[in-house]
């Protein structure tokens, strides 16, 4: 069954598993919200990431936000860090979501914004899922809030373009005959 695991590294930072929440909520997807500290409560996070058959996870954590990686170091399932601002603006939580070292990948969101964490969330799950990026009674793809927001920027053979598939594939052919540009060389490298 799909379905995504939330951890929330502090009861203070539910008012934004809230709004990851509500946007699962409304597509249907279930999921698993648990708080549960990297720092506190290692073992039980590691139990909670071990035992889980969630396809995602979104961490929301705020000041050092060891939480996403924590579960990106135990999991090869994809891991969604949501930074929050406690102090410094959030800065200090952005920059341990996004500074994570190779092989242990975290996508982050913006800093307070569960919501774009959810909607990640439902398109990876729409890779195998393709239902979970619909609305509940509403045939609407996982985005925004209005369906005229919402574009996988005009792919080839998507039915928003006006063009026909043979004037794309002759575009693409063009923009592989290009050469990309040159590196500029130096000791700033």
């Amino acid at each position: 069954m799909k379905h995504i695991t939330l951890l929330v590294g502090s009861e203070t930072d539910m008012h934004i598993a809230e709004s990851v929440k509500k946007v699962l909520d409304v597509y249907e997807v279930p999921y698993l919200c648990e708080v549960s500290s990297a720092h506190k409560n290692p073992d039980r996070v590691r139990e909670i990431v071990r035992d889980s058959t969630s396809d995602v996870f979104i961490c929301v954590a705020s000041l050092s936000a060891a939480l996403p990686g924590f579960v990106a170091s135990i999991t090869a399932k994809p891991v969604i860090g949501v930074p929050v601002d406690a102090k410094l603006g959030g800065l200090d939580s952005l920059l341990s979501t996004v500074q994570m070292p190779a092989g242990v990948p975290v996508a982050a969101v913006g800093v307070d914004n569960g919501k774009n964490a959810a909607y990640l969330a439902l398109r990876m799950l729409g890779i195998k899922y393709p239902e979970a990026l619909v609305k509940s009674g509403e045939g609407m793809p996982a985005s925004t809030e209005s369906p005229s927001s919402f574009a996988f920027f005009d792919l080839p053979g998507s039915s928003t373009t006006d063009t026909s598939s043979s004037d794309q594939t002759e575009d693409l052919e063009s923009a592989e005959d290009e050469k990309p540009k040159e590196r500029p060389s130096g000791d700033w490298l």
